[in-house]
């Protein structure tokens, strides 16, 4: 399965902490800065001093990328669009204004991954929107972070839920080799979720998951 980040990649690493900075209070980002100029410079960082970090800003900036995201989804939609139609060069705009009337997509994300958009928007266009989005997502965050303040309250709440289940389950899983083998890798993918795809994991989900490895490990082995 394909993950949002590939934690042993140094300089993938370095990118994501740099695209979520803007998310942690100003005094937490000098060790994550030093992080990102260490790998830029090409100087060897530890693997596990790599994975440590990125999970560790993913987890630290995990509420506010989420409520962002749920604020952009909503009331933000149209800031978006204005925003960055505003901001990108006029074909590119025309483009982006064309995808969104065909596609009928209510927010700026939804018209990217519409299947109109391969056909409408070309490498060059994709290389300006990544460019150019990101830059206007930060700005829209600085605007109304005081608005989403609340809605960040609440989603650190649920990362708090998600995370004591996530300890659960690596504790079960240590348990045997086969809860081992059942889990470790269950963790992995729902913690590459989480922190780097910015994604909820419902409790539900991580409580079946739990009890299917119970149950699984109280049947008798085959053979």
């Amino acid at each position: 399965m394909k993950r949002h980040l590939e934690l042993t990649h140094p300089h993938a690493v370095a990118d994501f902490a740099a695209s979520v900075m803007d998310f942690l209070p100003a005094k937490e980002r000098p060790q994550y800065k030093k992080l990102v100029d260490d790998i830029r410079a090409e100087k060897t960082i530890a693997e596990d001093r790599l994975v440590e970090s990125a999970r560790a800003i993913g987890s630290a900036t995990w509420a506010e990328r989420r409520a962002f995201d749920v604020f952009l989804n909503g009331k933000g939609a149209d800031m978006e669009w204005k925003a960055l139609l505003d901001a990108l060069k006029p074909n590119t705009a025309a483009l982006l204004k064309q995808l969104q009337k065909s596609s009928g997509a209510k927010t700026v994300g939804e018209a990217l991954n519409h299947s109109d958009a391969a056909i409408l928007v070309h490498e060059k266009e994709n290389d300006e929107l990544a460019l150019v989005r990101p830059q206007i997502r930060l700005a829209l965050w600085g605007a109304h972070k005081k608005e989403i303040k609340p809605l960040v309250a609440r989603m650190e709440t649920e990362r708090k839920a998600i995370q004591a289940r996530l300890e659960k389950m690596r504790a079960l899983a240590g348990r045997t080799k086969r809860e081992s083998d059942l889990l470790f890798p269950k963790i992995e993918a729902f913690e590459d979720r989480l922190y780097f795809g910015g994604e909820t994991i419902p409790l539900e989900i991580l409580d079946a998951e739990m009890q299917f490895a119970l149950d699984d490990v109280e049947l008798p082995p085959e053979g």
